[in-house]
């Protein structure tokens, strides 16, 4: 019996074999449109097979989605194969390679990489301490040791994000590569230890965080996933049945950051988060306290869950309560307090040295822009709702008759949007190693749609306030700006969508601004002009109503058939 078991099993070897045979043979001899096709077929076969949510994602035509699959698929766009060079096809046929035991990555590219990674991402998401990766490093490179396919899978993840926010950054196909070998070797990790799982499934969402593509929802839930099932979403403070009290603490961490990758990325893109209650609740802010002085990671998780418990009270939820709004307002208030006064928004402005930045201060500052970038979701849909009410009612939404928590709403809105402004200036985007996280984009944006409705409504009520409007037409003339420089290292064209949405309302405030301002009125057709304000008032807060970034609605995505919400509509973001 065993005897005929490896004769059908070396029959079925070698008829693979054959079969690869054949392919190289089609491959060196035949035309090159013969070759192409036969490698677009096969291309086919291995994503339906090894993908099968990319083949059911259902994307409408002409949407160019920089997407990445185990089978080497880089950009999943609607053009002819007749545009695809030999380069090209070259190019693809490197990049099915992958790195092995047999074929180690360069030491030198993968402790750059990984040295890239610890001097900036590492200060706000953790995934492993910076010892746990050196002595990986040593183990896989050293010819003594054997080699755990694993430590390989994990320290190429690492590189291929560090990668990215080096002063050269490596070349996307090295990158590449890296992550796909990371990929690949990922169920060895998941199978050593749960907390090695974890950590790739962190891995995987930051680099396709980074990159705009939507794995990294499958990436964070997959990683949640693995965390409910030890108990770190059930037992908090304590260890496990399943962990020590030394992985429980490690766990924790990496909790901390799925956590905070989860709430950020819900809550700027707009999908409905799957974070309960109970797990907002779990997370042990005071276990994310690392060796770093400034306690960076505690702070990005304490922002995180504001962040989850502000998108879930405001959006979700189908009428936010004068208490919820009251409950967010007094955690928005107490966040600040939490830090070291030098290390407060106020104090950061005048001392820090724009040429001279300290790491540790780009790092805060970056916490700063997610905090505000929660006060401004907590006051969007108040402030849409004020205007919806009367352009000359501040009273608010939640509390029927309130003028004074009407005005405060309208207030604490501009004043966020100013303060994320400032932040926007002081990181200079383009220096910043963060510059390749474009979801800072979209808070950039955010404060520019606030910043717009701001010149809008002290136009209609207060034209005396000649100041506050200059202002405000400067400061999100700012936010375009910001938003055009991030067009050179934003692959994904977001950034310019953000500008194609702004610019043009920006310019006809201003124009409109130049016809009614007090020292240069111009008497004539007065009536036009406050109806031409009007219209363009009503598309500012049709902007406002969009809490995610883009005009169009949910509704319109659905119609169009894309299963991606606002990440896809119009064919315009994550593209």
């Amino acid at each position: 019996k065993r005897l005929s078991i490896s004769q059908k099993e070396f029959e079925r070897v070698q008829s693979k074999v054959n079969n690869l045979e054949a392919l190289v043979d089609i491959l060196k001899t035949a035309s090159y449109e013969e070759a192409l096709q036969q490698l677009q077929e096969l291309r086919r076969d291995t994503t339906s097979a090894s993908d099968p949510i990319s083949t059911s994602m259902d994307l409408p035509i002409g949407v160019s989605l920089q997407s990445y699959t185990d089978s080497g698929i880089h950009n999943l766009e609607a053009k002819s194969s007749s545009s695809i060079s030999s380069t090209d096809l070259e190019t693809s046929l490197f990049e099915l390679e992958l790195y092995s035991i047999e074929n180690l990555p360069p030491r030198s590219v993968i402790e750059t990489s990984i040295a890239g990674f610890y001097s900036s991402l590492s200060s706000l998401f953790y995934v492993m301490e910076e010892r746990t990766c050196q002595a990986m490093i040593e183990y896989v490179f050293d010819a003594g040791s054997p080699i755990f396919i694993a430590d390989l899978g994990e320290i190429c993840g690492l590189a291929a994000l560090g990668g990215g926010y080096v002063p050269e950054p490596l070349p996307l196909v090295i990158r590449e590569k890296l992550i796909r070998t990371a990929r690949v070797h990922k169920d060895q990790s998941i199978e050593s230890h749960p907390i090695r799982g974890m950590r790739a499934f962190a891995l995987q969402a930051l680099y396709n965080f980074s990159e705009k593509r939507l794995g990294v929802r499958m990436d964070i839930q997959s990683g949640l996933a693995l965390a409910r099932w030890v108990g770190c979403a059930n037992v908090h403070g304590q260890a496990t049945d399943k962990l020590s009290p030394v992985e429980y603490a490690e766990y924790t961490q990496l909790y901390c950051s799925l956590i905070c990758l989860e709430s950020w990325f819900s809550s700027t893109v707009g999908y409905p988060s799957e974070l309960t209650r109970h797990e907002i609740a779990s997370v042990d802010v005071d276990s994310c306290v690392t060796t770093r002085a400034t306690n960076f990671h505690a702070q990005m998780a304490s922002i995180g869950v504001l962040t989850a418990d502000v998108y879930r009270a405001m959006y979700v939820e189908e009428q936010p309560r004068f208490s919820a709004v009251q409950e967010l307002y007094r955690r928005l208030d107490e966040w600040p307090s939490s830090l070291p006064e030098t290390k407060r928004l106020g104090n950061m402005i005048h001392t820090r040295d724009p040429e001279n930045p300290e790491q540790e201060d780009v790092t805060l500052l970056f916490v700063h822009m997610l905090y505000l970038s929660s006060m401004i979701l907590v006051h969007k849909p108040l402030l849409v709702a004020l205007a919806d009410r009367s352009p000359h009612s501040r009273a608010s939404p939640v509390s029927p008759g309130s003028e004074a928590f009407g005005e405060c709403t309208y207030n604490r809105a501009i004043l966020g949007a100013h303060q994320l402004v400032r932040v926007n200036n002081l990181l200079a985007w383009q220096r910043t190693p963060f510059r390749h996280f474009w979801l800072c984009m979209s808070q950039t944006y955010s404060a520019c749609t606030v910043l717009l409705h701001e010149a809008a409504q002290t136009m209609l009520i207060l034209v005396s306030y000649s100041s506050a409007i200059d202002d405000a037409l400067e400061r999100a003339f700012a936010c375009i700006q910001a938003l055009g420089e991030a067009r050179e290292s934003d692959p994904g064209h977001v950034a310019g969508c953000y500008v194609d949405y702004a610019k043009p309302l920006h310019a006809e405030l201003v124009l409109l601004w130049r016809d009614i301002k007090p020292p240069t009125r111009n008497g004539g057709g007065a009536e036009q002009r406050v109806l031409d304000l009007g219209t363009v008032a009503a598309r500012v807060v049709e902007l406002l109503r969009k809490p995610f970034g883009h005009p169009g609605t949910l509704e319109d995505a659905d119609e169009e058939g894309s299963s991606c919400g606002f990440m896809a509509c119009k064919g315009k973001l994550w593209t």
